[in-house]
């Protein structure tokens, strides 16, 4: 399976409101209570196509009066050390990261896993 490698950097912020805002669609489609937060990873590259490897999609839908896009998940599991941790890798519909992706777990990952900006990581697509 494809690997995408990249570092650990701070977002925007944002994660945490978006992911509250789609968390019931969410765990319908994933199963899980999602942390309110992304993990953001930023590639040395532009973000391939990964369109083959989707295996969830929320579609679009209005929430108090607000329209959220469609936002697709991949499913990969983050490499460390000798083991894995499952996440997803998420693919908005609108997106200004062209360099950078968010992942998506029911885990606060960067505490779990024991991250820090700058930290070099390996995500593969599962």
């Amino acid at each position: 399976m494809p690997e995408l490698r990249g570092r650990i950097t701070a977002g925007l912020g944002e994660g945490s409101y978006y992911v509250g805002e789609y968390s019931d669609r969410i765990r319908e489609n994933l199963g899980f209570a999602p942390f309110l937060g992304t993990l953001n990873v930023k590639l040395n590259f532009e973000i391939p196509d990964m369109k083959e490897y989707v295996g969830y999609r929320i579609d679009k839908f209005e929430k108090d009066g607000k329209e959220f896009n469609a936002v697709e998940f991949i499913p990969a599991e983050i490499l460390v050390g000798d083991g894995a941790e499952g996440c997803y890798i998420t693919v908005p519909e609108r997106t200004k990261h062209r360099h950078e992706i968010e992942i998506l777990s029911e885990f606060n990952l960067r505490e779990k896993l024991e991250l820090k900006n700058g930290d070099e990581i390996v995500v593969r697509i599962t």
